[in-house]
């Protein structure tokens, strides 16, 4: 589905280098490790918003993808209705379509109740919602979220988890997560790339990387 070739990129003191990886479709890979290991900048780079300075990602055009900020960059001049549908208006879509798709999203999420509300009266909770019906409801095949639960409540990132997997199960796209929690990229998902000062360090699966960890970074990072 989507492949990383020897990524590179190299701001001073940040640097990605070499990474290369394959991901399935309909696989969720967690991308983890501490501050500045390069997770967020990596995503951007499999989004096209940053270009790298040497390498490439190969199977995958633009136009497939939708990234989901940690802050959600909903627009607070529009009602939620709006804000969901802004993709699909850009897209060119008809009136009618945009209205079923952004009420049938809505439906899904439990936020159908919310759409005429302007977003800056939303909760935490309400306003990730949001932001996961405004990336769903043009369809990407390729779902990318940096750190969704960061700004969430204990409760909110169980609902959020809950979600994430039924969304999966339902629409089956190919999920790339960020986070610096192993627990919740174990609770989620299916391989996990540890990234530490810009390499990857090892990549598998929760209990693989729990179980035989390739160092001490890796081993105290799975704690």
């Amino acid at each position: 589905m989507i492949k990383l070739q020897n990524i590179s990129y190299d701001i001073g003191s940040f640097l990605l280098k070499n990474i290369s990886f394959e991901l399935k479709k309909g696989e969720i890979v967690a991308l983890v490790g501490p501050s500045g290991a390069g997770k967020s900048v990596l995503l951007e780079i499999i989004a096209g918003l940053i270009e790298p300075k040497k390498g490439e990602v190969t199977e995958l055009s633009q136009g497939e993808v939708a990234l989901i900020f940690q802050d959600y960059m909903l627009f607070p001049h529009l009602n939620l209705f709006d804000n969901i549908g802004y993709g699909l208006k850009m897209r060119k879509k008809e009136k009618k379509e945009i209205e079923k798709a952004v009420k049938t999203i809505a439906k899904e999420l439990s936020i159908d109740h919310l759409l005429a509300r302007r977003v800056t009266t939303l909760s935490g909770g309400e306003k990730q919602r949001a932001s996961l019906a405004r990336a769903l409801v043009v369809a990407p095949k390729v779902l990318l979220l940096d750190e969704p639960t960061a700004a969430l409540d204990v409760l909110l990132k169980r609902e959020l988890h809950t979600l994430i997997k039924r969304i999966h199960k339902e629409h089956n796209q190919t999920i790339i997560l960020v986070t610096h929690d192993f627990r919740e990229a174990s609770l989620l998902a299916d391989r996990v790339v540890v990234l530490d000062g810009g390499r990857v360090v090892q990549i598998g699966t929760p209990k693989q990387l729990k179980e035989n960890p390739t160092n001490e970074f890796v081993a105290a990072f799975t704690e």
